[in-house]
């Protein structure tokens, strides 16, 4: 009898598609691009490589960074205030 191989769940799919030592690197399993793309996109959010890429695009003077940094705070606890009202 031919028996239809076993779909792999997305943990096993996972668990093949990451490359140990790689660090962000993703393989591509069983032709499935979307997911192998997902899965780089996710890793590269966890890492934070895009944020700080868009940071350095270009120079910022660290009095404008503390300028930027304060103004954050102020609207989180403005936010924050509002929420417990």
């Amino acid at each position: 009898m031919n028996k239809r191989p076993r779909r792999k769940n997305k943990l096993q799919k996972m668990e093949e598609s990451v490359i140990p030592g790689a660090g962000n690197g993703v393989r591509v399993v069983d032709k499935d691009l979307t997911f192998a793309l997902r899965l780089l996109k996710s890793k590269v959010k966890e890492s934070g490589i895009l944020l700080e890429a868009r940071e350095r695009r270009e120079y910022e003077k660290p009095s404008a960074r503390r300028r930027k940094l304060k103004k954050e705070a102020i609207r989180r606890t403005r936010r924050e205030r509002k929420l417990k009202q």
